[in-house]
């Protein structure tokens, strides 16, 4: 509260539920949403947020580098016959996976950009930053938090 600079940090306290109302079955938000408010009363709300945003398909791109990277290490079944119907089968599950957390990440935008009066904790300004090129999103991020302190 009394850095002069502000507070950069990796996180968003309010990202919490949004991702809890995606995958908490209905029954349990309840009682998540009355500990996450009792907890959520003492944190500080941003005053600018940097959200990175990727594409579906780059999404999927990653998902698909990642079930590859891992594969080399522990896909022992990869040579035995019937791979290529499993080759598909794992791409309609990235695509769905690529989807979900593409639908995810525009709740998550919905909630940043939540006006103040309905989201407390919402911050005053978001940056948008096109992530698909991650080390031009790292630049791009970095000079914006560089130009704000």
């Amino acid at each position: 509260h009394d850095d002069p600079h502000g507070t950069v940090t990796d996180y968003w306290l309010d990202a919490i539920p949004v991702v809890a109302s995606a995958s908490l079955p209905p029954a349990s938000l309840p009682r998540f949403h009355k500990e996450f408010d009792r907890i959520a009363k003492t944190a500080m709300p941003p005053h600018v947020a940097i959200l990175l945003e990727v594409s579906k398909s780059g999404l999927a791109e990653r998902l698909a580098f990642r079930r590859r990277e891992a594969g080399r290490h522990s896909d022992v079944f990869g040579e035995l016959p019937g791979g290529a119907a499993v080759a598909t089968d794992s791409m309609r599950a990235i695509d769905e996976q690529a989807e979900s957390l593409f639908q995810l990440q525009k709740r998550l935008e919905r909630r940043l950009r939540c006006p103040a009066d309905r989201c407390p904790r919402a911050p005053k300004a978001v940056i948008t930053i096109a992530a698909d090129d991650l080390a031009a999103a790292t630049e791009e991020a970095t000079a914006a938090v560089e130009a704000m302190v």
